[in-house]
């Protein structure tokens, strides 16, 4: 299966984000800055003394090295605190901040449960994040036992790990597009409202209307000009197929 170029993925769906905004929602651009990660679980140990090596081996880890891509990797324990581990999650990975920053990596969420070997060395620790680099070099990780969340000390992780690879920078594209969905938003929100109103006006005030909803399309046009390109600079991966919707609570519109 051929892996879609985000920004090409992201700006296609404006049609289907426009159709759920008629539709009402929390967030009709929700799939925007949304986390996708892929499950998977580690390959066998070989006796390495500090574990990075089994998850550098991990298949999404050694793609993204191969390609030049950033990796995030979320070592949980699906046996144990599955209800603290949902509500973390949501608070975690349901934020513009950290969904967007998301974006510049490959996400793995790495399920420790039977494995031995990785609960001797993480399993007192998780949930535990790992970054990689843009060169497959382990950078960085975080723990949060407890599942408190931090999400400042997590952008910054993001921030640290992507300081070579993101242009301009990842804080600077992540506030650029964050920008960009508040607009959108706004301009769904005078479509709809233009919409309402064209519907109870006589035929006379729909042709005034008209002008507006020119307006309003050329303002539109103009902003997915601006996102594409603030994407496109960006370089971000594409979305790996087997990947899914993460941290998004109750179901999906």
């Amino acid at each position: 299966m051929a892996i879609q170029p985000l920004s090409a993925f992201l700006l296609a769906s404006g049609l289907a984000l426009s159709l759920a905004a008629q539709r009402g929602g929390q967030d009709q651009f929700r799939d925007r800055y949304t986390c996708y990660f892929v499950e998977t679980k580690l390959p066998s140990a070989e006796g390495e003394a500090d574990g990075k090596e089994r998850l550098a081996a991990l298949p999404l880890c050694k793609d993204a090295k191969e390609k030049g891509q950033l990796a995030f990797l979320y070592l949980y324990d699906s046996s144990a605190d599955e209800p603290k581990r949902a509500g973390f999650d949501q608070i975690i990975f349901g934020t513009q901040e950290i969904g967007t920053s998301l974006l510049a990596f490959r996400c793995a969420h790495v399920d420790i449960a039977g494995d031995a070997d990785a609960q001797k060395k993480w399993g007192h620790r998780l949930p535990l994040f790992v970054t990689f680099d843009d060169k497959g070099k382990w950078y960085g990780e975080m723990s949060l036992p407890g599942y408190k969340a931090a999400l400042r000390t997590l952008s910054d992780l993001l921030d640290r790990t992507a300081s070579s690879h993101v242009k301009p920078s990842l804080p600077d594209f992540s506030k650029a597009y964050r920008d960009i969905l508040r607009e959108l938003r706004v301009l769904a929100g005078r479509r709809t409202t233009l919409e309402a109103r064209r519907n109870a006006a006589d035929e006379k005030k729909k042709v005034a209307l008209e002008k507006e909803f020119k307006e309003l399309e050329a303002a539109e046009q103009k902003l997915k000009e601006t996102e594409q390109k603030v994407l496109e600079k960006a370089d971000l991966p594409p979305r790996d197929p087997e990947a899914k919707p993460f941290g998004v609570a109750g179901p999906r519109r």
